[in-house]
């Protein structure tokens, strides 16, 4: 992805984007053989590394987290920046343990406007459809992107993937042994996603709700991330159960993550 257009494209996202929530970009210097850009510095690690250091964490923390994901994610899409690639690994944490949404490498920009992409109501640019390349990481694809026709819903789904593992520590729509693409891309276009594990009995019915209003097949029914913001769940109703067995399954991940190095 490392081609001219890719990074003109990430280096224009990068210069438009001023947000708490999402990595900055300071300087950039060109050299006839080389693009320094100078990014702020977030210490933290990625979401897997910094849950895997607390002491214990709860519905209303991962809360506190996701209304920060979805935040970025509304200033992106009203700005026509379709991230494509959200994922754990690319939502990093500062010193002070707030979300910064990184890596732009596969990220799209639209025109404001194109084929009904409205910049300010998020309702009524779910129905855009004219992305079409399938860049990403496939176990946060949406069943939009599949058929590659898709847009800024895109992200809302992969912001579900992130949410559901966060509270179990498993992936919503895990490759199997016997996968094959075919099948594998079948769960995810039927949203056959499993929200009765154990680590969801104890938690809060608005989670749940929420969980089933962003893994929706139908882009325009799903939640956009402005949506999502009003959702009860990031209103204040969020539980306080502590998501023990998710806590213990990323500190795996991450612990067999740092040994591969």
């Amino acid at each position: 992805m490392n081609d001219a257009q890719s990074m003109s494209t990430e280096i224009e996202i990068m210069k438009r984007i001023r947000h708490r929530n999402i990595v900055s970009m300071y300087e950039l210097y060109e050299t006839p053989s080389c693009l320094w850009i100078i990014l702020e510095l977030v210490e933290g690690g990625d979401l897997i590394e910094f849950l895997s250091k607390q002491s214990t964490y709860t519905e209303k923390d991962a809360c506190r987290h996701m209304k920060q994901i979805f935040s970025g994610i509304h200033y992106l899409h009203n700005l026509g920046v379709v991230h494509r690639d959200l994922k754990l690994d690319n939502i990093l944490m500062s010193s002070s343990g707030e979300i910064k949404i990184a890596d732009f490498g596969l990220s799209a920009l639209v025109r404001l406007g194109e084929a009904g992409y409205d910049p300010d109501e998020s309702s009524k640019r779910k129905a855009f459809k004219g992305l079409k390349e399938i860049w990403g990481t496939k176990e946060y694809f949406a069943p939009e992107v599949i058929d590659a026709s898709y847009g800024p819903q895109a992200d809302v789904w992969a912001c579900a993937c992130i949410l559901y593992e966060i509270l179990c520590g498993y992936s919503a729509f895990p490759v199997k042994r016997d996968d094959s693409e075919e099948k594998f891309f079948s769960r995810i276009k039927k949203a056959a996603v499993d929200l009765n594990k154990p680590a969801f009995s104890h938690l809060s019915n608005q989670v749940k709700d929420l969980l089933h209003n962003l893994f929706q097949v139908d882009p325009v029914k799903r939640l956009s991330a402005t949506e999502a913001l009003s959702h009860p769940w990031c209103k204040g109703e969020a539980g306080s159960s502590e998501l023990v067995e998710a806590h213990n399954l990323l500190k795996a991940k991450f612990d067999a993550k740092k040994k591969k190095g």
